[in-house]
């Protein structure tokens, strides 16, 4: 074998460190050309990002104005009509009633995982996929150098990963937010009353022959639904206002299954009827006494001790009194400038007045000069709390997520 003379050695040593810097060189460019891609690959993932997020942060904020129109005692339901793949959107344009009707007829989930909770997770897990991918076609590029150009390419691929950075998550959303009072639905639709009696009837109303259906009479619960039921229908009456049996029996159920639906028709329904055995017997001693010889502030006893069993009984004995006093003053015609006791008007409403509105700030008012006067009195129905009730309230009050009005009302003196 033969040497190499020294000019093939020269040669051989230039071609060979000419292949050298060749390949660096082939390395550094294709380097700038992953840097493009990468870059590429990153605008492409933000968008699509980008895209998404703005998507679910408009659902949220529509979960959001939804559940402020209907109030906190409809964001259960809310949720889990969401949650069961409900479509926020078309819920979103219906009116406030029509938002109600959708939501009554769903059932909270005990338990579930808020909505907006969710929406905020499945956020933050694209925002790991897309950066993910982004980093996913950067390692593309590694692997590809020789042992000449690896110094390069750990360089170019670090360069890389700085300049490219990671998909932007965008602005935090908070999923924490007060849905506020709840809307006030005044009456019940068709549909309602279908939907509560029909669960009644489905337990209470049995086949006692073929095709002969009775109501249980001797079950507790079909008692006390009947019994109520016929308070409102002869208070109803008093004030000239005729409601069905079906309606009548509506109306107590779906007080009792949705503890904040405070209906208009709920007004004639008071603790007894004005034909029981205890406002009866008041409303003869007061029709007993009433003469010149009984003094006023006697006859204002028996006025006060029916109101908490009948307001309509009340305020009958109220007008009575105030014709006595007139007799007595040989007034012919009732003085309005005497000072008897009024009859407490109900708790004025919102429901329907448009948020922002003249009307509601003005509506409003009204709400907070009767509160002032009465809430501590008075149910919204305008019923008078008795003694224990009105201490119930008080100290409810004064203790933070206290009871309602409502669910005081089961104390009793």
């Amino acid at each position: 074998m033969g040497f190499m003379s020294a000019r093939s050695f020269r040669q051989a040593a230039i071609s060979a460190g000419e292949s050298y810097l060749d390949k660096r060189q082939e390395m550094r460019d294709k380097i700038e050309e992953f840097r493009t891609r990468a870059a590429d690959k990153k605008e492409t993932l933000q968008k699509e990002y980008n895209a998404y997020y703005k998507e679910e942060k408009g659902n949220m904020q529509t979960f959001k104005n939804i559940a402020t129109i209907v109030g906190e005692n409809y964001t259960d339901q809310l949720n889990s009509f969401v949650m069961s793949g409900g479509d926020l959107n078309s819920l979103s344009q219906l009116d406030s009633n029509g938002i109600v009707d959708k939501l009554s007829t769903q059932t909270p989930v005990e338990g579930q995982v808020s909505y907006l909770d969710k929406v905020s997770g499945d956020i933050k897990l694209k925002n790991e996929e897309v950066n993910q991918s982004l980093q996913d076609q950067v390692g593309l590029y590694k692997g590809t150098s020789t042992l000449f150009t690896r110094g390069i390419e750990e360089r170019g691929i670090k360069d890389i990963q700085s300049d490219v950075g990671t998909i932007s998550a965008g602005d935090p959303i908070d999923t924490k937010f007060s849905a506020g009072k709840s809307i006030e639905k005044s009456n019940l639709t068709n549909k309602d009353i279908t939907d509560i009696t029909k669960g009644f009837d489905d337990l209470y109303y049995k086949e006692i022959a073929q095709d002969e259906y009775e109501y249980d009479m001797e079950d507790p619960k079909v008692i006390e639904i009947f019994n109520k039921s016929k308070i409102l229908q002869e208070n109803a009456k008093l004030q000239g206002i005729e409601i069905n049996d079906i309606t009548a029996r509506a109306e107590v159920l779906y007080s009792q299954q949705y503890d904040w639906y405070k209906g208009d028709n709920l007004q004639y329904l008071t603790p007894q009827s004005i034909n029981s055995p205890e406002v009866k017997s008041i409303i003869e001693e007061f029709d007993s006494n009433i003469s010149g010889e009984t003094d006023l502030s006697e006859l204002q006893t028996y006025v006060d001790k029916v109101l908490p069993l009948n307001k309509y009984a009340a305020e009958m004995l109220q007008n009575k009194l105030k014709e006595e006093i007139a007799e007595r003053e040989q007034k012919t015609n009732v003085d309005d400038s005497v000072t008897v006791e009024d009859v407490v008007p109900k708790r004025p409403s919102l429901f329907g007045i448009p948020l922002g509105s003249k009307k509601r700030k003005e509506k409003q008012a009204e709400i907070e000069a009767w509160d002032s006067k009465y809430g501590n009195t008075h149910f919204d129905d305008a019923t008078l709390m008795t003694v224990t009730q009105q201490e119930a309230w008080k100290d409810s009050q004064s203790k933070k997520g206290g009871r309602s009005k409502r669910n005081i009302q089961q104390y009793v003196d």
